[in-house]
């Protein structure tokens, strides 16, 4: 619970709770006995508290001298509770060996970016041009994949996965009330 507390992101907007990344940072040490407390009673319980489900998303300008009323001119931030995000945190390290991803996958990989794809991909036709064959290459823009994606899909694959059921049965009530 520590090293999840010192790993959250500081000068960050808070919820609307107004409870920000450096309250817990500079916390209290009996607070971290209390989420602890708090957070195994969840997975235990498979529940999260409604503020855990509900999201504000704010449009941010991305470029002040440009046309306001374009909706592409904006990107959009999401602020959740702080302690939503620690207790994601703590999912994530409890559970990380059934939330792996293929080794080609690029994004959302711990020690993986954009830099490493374009290396694997200039590397790969690099080989196979250099050996006399043809290159056809196909790009997918997976940018609102995000909002397509059958939750109840991802949870049977967790099963798949022997993940707990109390972890798959967690996620899949959080993710039922999510709300923006």
């Amino acid at each position: 619970m520590l090293k999840n507390i010192g790993n959250l992101k500081r000068h960050k907007a808070a919820y609307l709770d107004n409870i920000s990344s450096e309250h817990l940072i500079y916390y209290v040490p009996q607070l971290t006995v209390h989420m602890t407390l708090l957070f195994n009673s969840m997975i235990h319980h498979c529940f999260v508290p409604t503020d855990f489900c509900n999201r504000v998303i704010l449009p941010l300008l991305k470029n002040k001298h440009g046309d306001i009323s374009d909706v592409n001119m904006y990107r959009c931030i999401t602020l959740s509770p702080i302690i939503s995000k620690l207790f994601e945190s703590v999912l994530l390290c409890l559970y990380d060996e059934y939330l792996t991803s293929h080794s080609l996958q690029f994004g959302f990989n711990k020690n993986s970016s954009c830099i490493h794809a374009l290396f694997t991909v200039n590397e790969s036709v690099r080989y196979f041009t250099k050996r006399g064959s043809n290159v056809y290459c196909t790009f997918l823009d997976t940018t609102k994949a995000s909002e397509k994606v059958l939750h109840n899909g991802i949870f049977k694959k967790l099963l798949d996965r022997e993940a707990p059921v109390t972890f798959v049965r967690l996620l899949q009530y959080w993710y039922g009330n999510l709300q923006c």
